[in-house]
C-alpha cells in the first residue's frame, strides 16, 4: 500500500502531522517509520524563532519549500522539496539517527538531492553522509530508485556557547520527485514522510506532508531536442580501422521509454564490410542521474544487443541498446528553465569498423535513430567512403613475470605474462610459448602444459581466446609449444573511471620425466604474432634435479561398469571403467594403472580386448594421450588381445584451474573377454581385477566379481530356431554387435551367420533365418566386433532338441550322427566324408524327421542332396542315392515299407560337385513326416562328401 494517514488540515494547501513518542509507547527498530508512520496520535511541537539559548527538548519541525509551497497534485515526474529543522537543547542527546523516507511499502516517490547544514553549537561531523537505500527491486538494476535516506549523527553535543537560535538548529534540506504511479487509483493520497530516533532509541518524531496523486499524463511544456554529433557529415575510413560516432538527445520527458539503434545501410543485406561494434550511452544529464554522491544511473548495466560478446566478436550491421523503462527525469515538470538543457541529456557512442576486405573507394552508409515510446522519433545517416588501409601495424608489447629459472623433472614451473594489447578496436593475434633444447641438439623435454588468461583489463569488452598446444621437435608426445589464439576488442577507456588494456597470462611448464633429465638446459621463447613484437629468449630453464612426489594425496577410486548384468559368455566382452578423482592443486608425480590383476598369464581367466584413456578432466594439465602412449606398456598375445597392460601417467598435477570434481578426473575405459585358450565348460564365476600406484608409497586395488555362463549343451543334437529375451532384462537394441557361435565337441566353435528377426507372435523372441543343429552354442560377439562391448543379456536359446527325430543306421559310435549338421546348415561349402566300404558302418543311411530337422510342413515336398562324387542313380552303379519316405505302416523303422521319391533333376558329376533333385509325393502327413536316405559306395578308399540337404515344400 501507498503512504496514507488520517485525514488532518494542517493548512489551506496540505496536510501535515508531527508525532512524537516515548519508548514506553513504542520499540523502536532500524526501520521504525516504515512501522510506525501511520499509527500516531497527532501532537505539534513549534519551533519559537524568539529563543535566545537552547530550547529545553529536541524540537523538530519539516516545512515545504517556499518554492513548492503551491504544489498540492503529483505527476509522473514531480519534484518537491523539503526543510527538516531540528533544534537541540545544550548537552548531549544520543543515538541520534534522521530518516527521509518518501515511499513505504510501494515505490511511489524517490529521494532526490539531500543538504545538511549545522549550527555552530553542534557538534556533528560537517562530512556526515546521507546513506541512500534503493528499492529492493531496483539495487542490482540500471537506474536505482532510492525510496530510503538515513543519516546516523550518533551521540549529538550541544555546546551552547553561541545565543543564537539557529546555532541550536540541524537543517536538512532535501527532495522527493515521482517515478511511478502504478497501482494508483487518481486521487488517491500519499504521505511524504521524515523521521528521527534520539535518546538511544528512547524518543521517535515524525513528520508528514501528504498530497494528492494524478495518474494521467501531465501537461508537458518542454520539448525534445536531437543531435548528430561528431562526425556531422560525410566522411571517410581506412579499412582495418575503426570510427567513433555521437549523438544525443536533449530529453526533458518524465519517464521517457528510449531506446537507439546504430544500423549499416548498404543496400545488399549480405554486404558485412561496414560493421557495428559497440553502441552504449556515453553519458547522462544529472537530472536523470541524480547526486554525484548517490548516481542513480549504472551506465555499465546498459548493454546492446547484436553486438560484442553478445553474438560475435566481429560485430553486426545492427546494434540496439534501450535504457530502463523507469528512468526519471525529475526535473521535467520544472518551469524553470522552460525548454530543455544539458541537464537532460542523453548521449550515445556508437563505434564502426571497416572490415579489411571491404572495397575502396565503394560508399557505405550508416544510419543512427532514436525511439521514445516505441515510435521512432529521429533517424540521421552519412556516408563513409572505404580508403586503402593505413598500412600501420599497431605495436603490442610483453613483459614477463618473474622466472624460476631452474626446474625439476616432474614438477612444475609457473610464471605469468601481461600482454599491452592495442586500443584498436577488434584485433587478431596470437601468443605464443615454445620450449627448446638451448643447443639446438636433442628435442625438447618440456611440455607447454597449460596457459590461461588470469586478469583481463577493463578495456577488453569481448576476448575470445582459443588455447593448443603441439610438438615442433624430434619428441613428438611432448607438446613443447603452446599458442593461444585471441580476438579481442579494445576501444581504448570507455568510462570516466578509466580502464586498463593489459592481459595476464600465466603459463605452467612441466619437465617431463623420461624426456628430460638432470642437467639439461632449455630456452624459453616467448612473442605475439599478427603485431609489431619481437620473440623473447632471453628465459633458459636449467634442470637441476627431480621432483618429490606430493604424498600422501587423497585419491579416490572408482571401479564399475554400465550394464545391468555382469556376466560373460565365450566370445562376448565386458566393458569396464575406472574414475581416479585427483586432489586438487596435487602432483604425487607417476601414476601407474595395472591391469589385469593377478599379472601372472598362466593365471588369468580374462584378456584385455582394449583399453582407452577416455576423460582426462581439464584440472589435469600435466598429462596428454601422447604421454600415456608412449609410457604405457603391454603384452600383447597373438590374436591381438593383450594379456597385461600397464597404464602409465607419467606426471599427474591438479592444477585447480576450475571448482568442478568432474574436472579433476581421468577415466580409463577397458574391454575384457574370456581368452580363447580357456574351456568354459560349466557356469562359474571369476574375478577380475586392477590396481594403481600413485605417490610412489600408495597403493589401490580392486576387483570384480564375472559370472561366466557356459555354452548351452545337448547330450543330443538340437536344432536351433532363435533365442528368448525378456524385454526387461534387454540393454540397447538387439542384436547389436551379438552373434551365435557353435560347436560339436564344445573346443572348437566356430561362428554362425544369422539374422535375427523379431517373433510376430512373441515379443521376447527373435527367430534366426537359418536354423542349425548343433551339440553347443553360446551368445557371442559377431566376428567383425570381437572387441566391441556387449552388455550380457539374460536369454535361453530357442531349440528343438533331435532325440528321436534323426537316426542313422548302425552309427553306433555317433561320429556319423555328430558330423550330419554341417549338412544341414544350409552351406554348400560346409561337407563331411561319407563311410565306404571297410567303415563301420559301411554305407549312410539315415531317418529325420521332416518338420523337426528339415523344417518344413509334413507335406508333399522336394528334397535336394548335394555333395562331392555322389550320383544320382537309384541301383546298378557303384554309388547309389535312394530318397523315400515310409509307408504308415513303416514310420520309425529303417526296414520297413517304404516309397521312393522321383529324380527330378540330376545334375551328378562323376568325382566334383553334384545335385540331385526328388520329387516326394507322400499322400498323407503320416507318410510326409520322416524322409529316408540312402547313400552307398562299392568303391574301397574312394573320396566322396555330402554337403548339403535341403528340403522345401510344394
Amino acid at each position: 500500500m501507498y503512504n496514507s494517514s488520517p485525514e488532518f488540515t494542517f493548512s489551506r494547501r496540505h496536510r501535515s502531522k508531527q508525532t512524537t513518542r516515548r519508548q514506553s509507547e513504542v520499540s523502536p527498530t532500524p526501520n521504525m517509520f516504515l512501522r510506525y508512520i501511520v499509527v500516531f496520535s497527532v501532537a505539534f511541537v513549534f519551533i519559537q524563532p524568539s529563543h535566545a539559548a537552547a530550547p529545553a527538548a529536541l524540537t523538530p519541525g519539516v516545512a515545504v519549500k517556499a518554492e513548492y509551497s503551491a504544489v498540492t497534485d503529483l505527476f509522473l515526474g514531480s519534484k518537491v522539496a523539503f526543510t527538516l529543522t531540528v533544534g537541540f537543547p545544550a548537552g548531549v542527546t544520543s543515538g541520534v539517527i534522521v530518516e527521509i523516507l518518501p515511499s513505504t511499502n510501494v515505490t511511489i516517490m524517490a529521494v532526490g538531492s539531500v543538504n545538511m547544514t549545522r549550527g555552530a553549537n553542534l557538534d556533528i561531523d560537517p562530512n556526515t553522509k546521507l546513506v541512500y537505500h534503493p528499492s529492493e527491486e531496483s539495487k542490482d538494476a540500471a537506474f536505482k530508485i532510492y525510496t530510503r535516506g538515513v543519516y546516523n549523527f550518533s551521540d549529538v553535543n550541544n555546546a551552547n556557547t553561541n545565543p543564537a537560535d539557529a546555532e541550536n538548529n540541524l537543517v536538512i534540506e532535501y527532495e522527493a520527485f515521482v517515478v511511478s504511479v502504478d497501482g494508483l487509483t487518481d486521487g488517491a493520497t500519499h504521505w511524504v514522510s521524515a523521521g528521527i530516533e534520539y535518546n538511544n532509541s528512547y524518543n521517535v518524531w515524525i513528520g508528514q506532508v501528504s498530497y494528492t496523486m494524478k495518474t494521467a499524463a501531465p501537461t508537458l511544456t518542454k520539448t525534445p531536442t536531437y543531435n548528430l554529433t561528431s562526425p556531422a557529415s560525410a566522411t571517410s575510413m581506412a579499412k582495418g580501422d575503426k570510427l567513433t560516432v555521437l549523438f544525443e538527445t536533449w530529453m526533458p520527458y518524465p519517464s521517457p521509454d528510449m531506446a537507439a539503434e546504430a544500423f549499416s545501410l548498404h543496400s545488399d543485406p549480405n554486404n558485412n564490410h561496414l560493421q557495428v561494434v559497440s553502441l552504449r550511452v556515453k553519458a547522462i544529464g544529472q537530472n536523470f542521474d541524480g547526486t554525484t554522491v548517490a548516481p542513480q544511473v549504472d551506465l555499465s548495466k546498459i548493454t546492446s544487443t547484436g553486438v560484442l560478446c553478445n553474438t560475435s566478436w566481429s560485430g553486426s550491421r545492427r546494434v540496439r541498446v534501450a535504457l530502463p523503462t523507469t528512468l526519471t527525469n525529475k526535473e521535467s515538470l520544472s518551469t524553470s528553465p522552460s525548454t530543455s538543457t544539458a541537464d537532460d541529456r542523453i548521449e550515445f557512442e556508437a563505434i564502426i569498423t571497416m572490415t579489411s576486405d571491404a572495397v575502396e573507394g565503394e560508399i557505405y552508409p550508416v544510419g543512427f535513430g532514436i525511439e521514445v515510446d516505441a515510435a521512432e522519433v529521429w533517424v540521421s545517416y552519412f556516408n563513409i567512403t572505404a580508403n586503402a588501409p593505413s598500412g600501420s601495424v599497431s605495436a603490442m608489447s610483453l613483459n614477463i613475470g618473474d622466472v624460476n629459472t631452474t626446474a625439476c623433472v616432474g614438477a612444475m614451473n609457473e610464471f605469468t605474462v601481461n600482454i599491452s594489447t592495442a586500443e584498436t578496436g577488434l584485433t587478431a593475434f596470437s601468443f605464443n610459448v615454445e620450449v627448446v633444447d638451448s643447443n639446438n641438439i636433442k628435442p625438447s623435454g618440456v611440455m607447454v602444459a597449460h596457459m590461461e588468461v588470469l586478469e583481463t583489463g577493463s578495456n577488453v569488452l569481448c576476448s575470445e581466446v582459443n588455447f593448443t598446444t603441439t610438438s615442433t621437435s624430434g619428441n613428438t608426445a611432448v607438446d613443447n609449444s603452446g599458442s593461444m589464439e585471441f580476438n579481442i576488442t579494445n576501444f581504448g577507456t570507455m568510462t570516466d573511471l578509466g580502464g586498463n588494456s593489459t592481459i595476464t597470462v600465466k603459463v605452467v611448464l612441466v619437465p617431463l620425466p623420461g624426456y628430460a633429465i638432470t642437467g639439461d638446459a632449455y630456452k624459453v621463447k616467448i612473442g605475439l604474432t599478427g603485431h609489431t613484437t619481437t620473440m623473447d629468449e632471453t628465459t633458459v630453464l636449467d634442470i637441476s634435479c627431480e621432483n618429490q612426489p606430493d604424498a600422501p594425496v587423497n585419491y579416490v577410486f572408482d571401479f564399475y561398469h554400465n550394464c545391468t548384468g555382469n556376466c560373460l559368455t565365450r566370445g562376448s566382452v565386458f566393458e569396464f571403467f575406472l574414475d581416479i578423482t585427483t586432489e586438487r592443486n596435487k602432483n604425487p608425480g607417476r601414476v601407474n594403472v595395472e591391469l589385469a590383476v593377478p599379472t601372472n598369464e598362466s593365471e588369468s581367466f580374462f584378456v584385455i580386448c582394449g583399453y582407452e584413456v577416455v576423460k582426462i578432466g581439464s584440472n589435469l594439465k600435466c598429462i596428454s594421450n601422447k604421454t600415456i602412449t608412449e609410457a604405457t606398456n603391454v603384452t600383447t598375445l597373438s590374436d591381438g588381445t593383450y594379456s597385461r597392460v600397464d597404464v602409465v601417467f607419467p606426471v599427474m598435477c591438479n592444477l585447480g584451474v576450475v571448482n568442478d570434481t568432474e574436472e579433476d578426473k581421468v577415466r580409463v575405459r577397458m574391454t575384457v573377454r574370456i581368452r580363447n585358450d580357456t574351456n568354459v565348460n560349466s557356469t562359474t564365476e571369476e574375478w577380475f581385477g586392477l590396481g594403481s600406484r600413485y605417490s610412489t608409497t600408495q597403493v589401490w586395488v580392486g576387483q570384480y566379481k564375472i559370472c561366466i555362463r557356459a555354452p548351452d549343451h545337448y547330450s543330443e543334437l538340437a536344432r536351433v530356431l532363435g533365442v528368448a529375451i525378456n524385454p526387461a532384462d534387454l540393454v540397447g537394441d538387439f542384436p547389436g554387435v551379438r552373434g551365435i557361435e557353435y560347436s560339436f565337441d564344445g573346443i572348437e566353435f566356430k561362428d554362425k551367420p544369422v539374422v535375427f528377426t523379431p517373433d510376430v507372435g512373441n515379443s521376447s523372441v527373435y527367430n534366426i533365418d537359418k536354423p542349425f543343429i548343433t551339440k553347443y552354442v553360446s551368445m557371442t560377439n559377431l566376428p567383425n566386433q570381437t572387441c566391441q562391448a556387449s552388455c550380457y543379456v539374460n536369454h535361453e536359446m530357442v531349440v528343438t532338441k533331435l532325440d528321436g527325430y534323426l537316426e542313422i543306421f548302425n552309427d553306433n559310435t555317433g561320429a556319423l550322427k555328430s558330423q550330419t549338421p554341417i549338412a544341414l546348415d544350409g552351406d554348400n561349402d560346409t561337407c563331411f566324408a561319407l563311410p565306404v566300404q571297410g567303415d563301420t558302418p559301411p554305407l549312410f543311411w539315415t531317418r529325420m524327421n521332416t518338420s523337426v530337422v528339415l523344417g518344413i510342413n509334413a507335406s508333399q515336398f522336394d528334397i535336394v542332396i548335394t555333395g562331392e562324387g555322389i550320383s544320382c542313380a537309384k541301383h546298378s552303379n557303384n554309388r547309389v542315392l535312394q530318397v523315400s519316405y515310409p509307408e504308415s505302416s513303416s514310420v520309425g523303422k529303417f526296414h520297413g515299407n517304404i516309397q521312393f521319391c522321383t529324380l527330378t533333376d540330376d545334375n551328378a558329376v562323376a568325382n566334383s560337385f553334384s545335385s540331385c533333385q526328388f520329387r516326394c509325393e507322400c499322400p498323407s502327413p503320416a507318410n510326409c513326416e520322416e524322409v529316408i536316405i540312402f547313400l552307398a559306395n562299392e568303391e574301397n578308399g574312394s573320396n566322396w562328401k555330402l554337403c548339403e540337404i535341403s528340403a522345401t515344400n510344394f
